[in-house]
């Protein structure tokens, strides 16, 4: 078969998969396609991309009842908006390109699907603990996917999600460009003159050694400082903020929107989901009888990079318990999941939760061991509650206990077969 016709081929797979009308049988032919085979694993890596960034930017303005119009840049979308913005990240990019250097930085941890990209070039990377990275763009892939990259002076960053950020070390400072995605900052302090600057697609930041955190998409950038203090200037009117420890700012695209700096917010002790706003990962069916649900979404699962495994099909639900402004959810003794939802059949569940520090950065993955076999009722819908207890760390270099840690996303899947999974609400309480 010639290199076209196996593009068409795995385009034509990858569309049925993202449409949830692949079977088994192609099911197996896509594995078959990704198996060892960079260049497909990658063209899969920018089709499912593209494919989420299109279904994001395609959501209605009723769909975003809390979304509000610009009044500064009336006649333009918002999507417009973003789009000049990112204009202006390149611009500014582009006018302080990384000075010829070796290797600026190296992981340090990850799991998961993650890609390194060197600038000037268009070959991708698989990254493993260790690896030397110069000036180039770092993607990850998936909602449970993280990596920790050290810089030369101990400066650290910590990446998980959906994530985008082009990471370089130009004759003034470190430069961040990020596109979009979950980070957490550990800056060492920074030589006079020469402080890290980070851009987004709504907001530029300049650091000279502190600990914070950013959340980025296309429309805002919320950043919270946990030690010392981050100069934020927001793109749409070029405002200027300091933020110092324990506080927080958002920077949105409309510039009718808050832009003042707010002290963080106390933990929650519980949490209720409210859909669609948690929603990482899955499709809010909002008509659903009687107060809609989020349908599980497909995508496969290959493992670490650094050491690949047999792909597997997955359908997921991830939920975010942070989400907006909410206070970060710390978990502690007694807490109780509680997951309702619906399958078309009896299925094993799986389900787990990643933590992070309570001031930012990875600390682990917990889950429970080989899943729960459900057996839902006459119309479908099941009932899962567990202790917290009950949930074990995934690797045994993560922490035996995630009590004191917040939570940051939960997921509830299930593996190879589409059993039609879907959740109607989840809460963690006593």
């Amino acid at each position: 078969m010639s290199d076209s016709s196996e593009n068409n081929r795995l385009d034509e797979l990858l569309a049925r998969l993202v449409d949830e009308t692949i079977n088994s049988g192609e099911f197996k032919e896509l594995e078959t396609l990704l198996d060892g085979d960079l260049h497909a694993q990658q063209r899969y890596i920018n089709y499912l991309g593209l494919h989420r960034d299109l279904e994001t930017s395609s959501l209605s303005k009723e769909e975003k009842p809390f979304a509000k119009q610009p009044l500064r840049f009336s006649g333009y979308s918002t999507l417009a908006m973003a789009a000049m913005a990112a204009v202006l990240v390149m611009v500014v990019s582009m006018l302080l390109e990384p000075k010829e250097q070796g290797p600026i930085a190296h992981v340090v941890d990850l799991e998961g699907p993650i890609a390194w990209t060197e600038e000037g070039s268009d070959s991708v990377h698989h990254l493993e603990v260790g690896s030397e990275l110069q000036a180039g763009w770092l993607e990850s892939f998936a909602a449970g996917t993280w990596v920790k990259v050290e810089f030369n002076d101990g400066t650290s960053l910590a990446v998980s999600g959906y994530s985008v950020v082009r990471i370089s070390d130009r004759e003034n400072g470190k430069w961040l460009d990020i596109e979009k995605g979950d980070f957490s900052f550990d800056v060492v302090p920074q030589p006079e003159g020469k402080p890290l600057r980070l851009i987004t697609p709504t907001a530029e930041a300049e650091v000279l050694g502190t600990q914070f955190n950013v959340q980025a998409n296309a429309n805002s950038t919320r950043l919270t400082v946990n030690e010392g203090r981050v100069r934020v200037r927001r793109l749409a009117d070029g405002s200027v903020k300091e933020v110092p420890a324990d506080h927080l700012v958002i920077a949105a695209l409309e510039v009718d929107t808050s832009f003042e700096v707010k002290r963080r917010s106390q933990n929650a002790e519980s949490w209720k989901g409210e859909f669609p706003r948690d929603i990482l990962v899955g499709k809010w069916r909002a008509e659903e009888e009687p107060n809609g649900l989020v349908k599980a979404s497909p995508h496969i699962y290959k493992g670490d990079w650094a050491g690949p495994e047999k792909p597997v099909l997955l359908h997921s639900v991830v939920l975010d318990p942070s989400a907006g402004n909410r206070s970060p959810l710390v978990l502690s003794a007694g807490l109780r999941i509680r997951v309702h939802g619906r399958i078309k059949t009896a299925y094993k569940i799986n389900l787990g939760f990643a933590t992070r520090k309570p001031r930012g950065g990875f600390y682990g993955k917990y889950q429970i061991k080989k899943g729960r076999m459900i057996h839902p009722d006459a119309e479908g819908k099941f009932v899962i509650e567990l202790d917290l207890n009950e949930f074990n760390r995934r690797r045994e270099r993560f922490p035996e206990s995630p009590l004191g840690h917040e939570m940051a996303y939960l997921w509830i899947q299930t593996v190879r077969k589409d059993v039609g999974l879907s959740v109607e609400s989840v809460e963690l309480s006593k």
